[in-house]
C-alpha cells in the first residue's frame, strides 16, 4: 500500500511530498528528541538571518534596502520582520524621553503645575513659570479633554489628585510610545517620495527604505539609552553621547541615501538632513498627539 502525505493526501514517491513539500511522517517524529531538534533548527535559522541582517544594517548603510529592492531577498530578513524584531528590542530597552514625554510636558497651563511631583512645595514663582508653558502642539485641544477626565474621576473619588492621574498616564505611555514608533514609517516614506520624486520610485520602495532606516535609529537609541543608564558614565561622556548621536545618524543616513538612490555626496547629505528634520517634525506633531490621546484613553 502506497503511503500518502499527511498534509495534502498526495501519494508519496520519496522522503518529501512533491506537491506541498512536507517531509514523510514517521514514528520517530512523535518523540521529544525530534521536537527539540526542530526547535534548535528553527532557532539557528532565525539567528542566522537575523544577525546577518543586523550586521548589514549596522555596518553597511542602505545595503539591506538595495538588496531587497533589487529582488535579492533570501539572504536577509524581510524589512517588516526585521523592523518588528528591532521594535521588540526597543520595547524592552530603557525608554527614550524624546518619544515618551512626562505628563507635565504634554499638557499646559495650571494643569502642568498641579501635576508636578513637588507641586505642594513649589514657590509661587515656580508654579507661575510652569503654568506659563504652553505644552505641545496638541495641548490647546487635549488639555481641556484631560481636565474633564480628571474632573470625572474626582467626582467619584474626591481624594484623587492631578498627580495621581499623571502617574497613571506615565505608567501607560511608556509602552504605547514604543509600540507606536511604526507610525513614523509611512509618513517618512511619503516625505521621501516627495523629496526624491525624480527617482520615479514606488511608494512601497520608500516604505521599505524607511523601515530599514527607522530600524537603525531604534538600534542607535537602544545603544544610547543603555549607555546613559550605566552608572560609570560621566556627565562629560553623557554630553558627548548626546551630541554624537545626531552626527552619527546623519553620517549613516547620508551613506544610505548615497548607496540606495545613487545620489551625489552633497545630495545625500542634504536628503539625510531633510529626513532627520522630517523625523523631528513627525515626532513633535502627529506622533505625540496620537501617543498622548491613546495613552490617556487606554490607561
Amino acid at each position: 500500500m502506497r503511503e500518502t502525505c499527511r498534509q495534502c493526501g498526495t501519494e508519496l514517491a520519496g522522503v518529501y511530498c512533491h506537491s506541498c513539500g512536507q517531509k514523510r511522517f514517521s514514528d520517530a517524529d512523535r518523540r521529544l528528541a525530534h521536537l527539540l531538534g526542530q526547535f534548535f533548527e528553527a532557532l539557528t535559522s532565525l539567528d542566522s538571518r537575523f544577525w546577518r541582517s543586523v550586521r548589514a544594517l549596522l555596518t553597511q548603510p542602505g545595503w539591506l534596502s538595495v538588496e531587497h529592492l533589487s529582488g535579492r531577498r533570501q539572504t536577509f530578513m524581510s524589512p517588516i520582520a526585521l523592523f518588528l524584531l528591532v521594535n521588540l528590542l526597543f520595547f524592552l530597552a530603557p525608554p527614550m524621553t524624546d518619544f515618551d514625554l512626562p505628563f507635565i510636558d504634554q499638557v499646559g497651563g495650571e494643569l502642568a503645575a498641579m501635576a508636578h511631583p513637588n507641586a505642594a512645595h513649589l514657590s509661587a514663582e515656580a508654579k507661575a513659570r510652569i503654568a506659563s508653558n504652553s505644552g505641545q502642539a496638541h495641548s490647546p485641544w487635549t488639555t481641556p479633554w484631560v481636565e474633564r477626565r480628571i474632573a470625572a474621576l474626582q467626582a467619584h473619588d474626591p481624594a484623587f489628585t492631578v498627580r495621581d492621574y499623571a502617574d497613571r498616564y506615565e505608567a501607560s505611555s511608556t509602552n504605547i510610545s514604543k509600540l507606536l514608533i511604526i507610525l513614523h514609517v509611512p509618513l517618512l516614506a511619503a516625505a521621501m517620495a516627495m523629496v526624491l520624486y525624480r527617482q520615479r520610485r514606488y511608494y512601497a520602495e520608500h516604505f521599505v527604505v524607511s523601515l530599514h532606516l527607522m530600524a537603525f535609529m531604534m538600534v542607535l537609541m537602544i545603544a544610547v539609552g543603555l549607555a546613559l543608564k550605566l552608572e560609570i558614565t560621566t556627565r562629560y561622556v553623557q554630553t558627548s553621547i548626546g551630541l554624537g548621536m545626531p552626527i552619527l545618524a546623519c553620517i549613516y543616513l547620508s551613506r544610505a541615501f548615497w548607496r540606495i538612490f545613487a545620489l551625489r555626496w552633497w545630495e545625500a547629505v542634504f536628503v539625510a538632513l531633510l529626513w532627520m528634520i522630517g523625523l523631528l517634525l513627525i515626532n513633535t506633531v502627529p506622533y505625540r498627539a496620537i501617543q498622548f490621546v491613546l495613552a490617556n484613553w487606554l490607561m
